[in-house]
């Protein structure tokens, strides 16, 4: 319907037929940069907080509607 959005928050349905928006929060980077960070690697950044943050995106794939007024 035209008035329902939909999205997900795990990005698995990259391998679904189904055109569900979804949010990845980017597991997959940050588990390569802990373990990066883990083996001594000196580019790989803590925050202020002594933490790696992640940068979650999202991809869009037709299931988000227009804002309602």
């Amino acid at each position: 319907p035209q008035h329902i959005s939909m999205i997900s928050f795990d990005n698995y349905l990259k391998f679904s037929l189904l055109p569900i928006s979804t949010v990845d929060i980017g597991a997959e980077n940050l588990a390569h940069r802990c373990f990066r960070y883990l083996y001594g690697d000196k580019g790989v950044r803590l925050d202020g907080r002594k933490r790696l943050i992640g940068h979650p995106t999202i991809a869009h794939r037709g299931s988000i509607g227009p804002i309602a007024n």
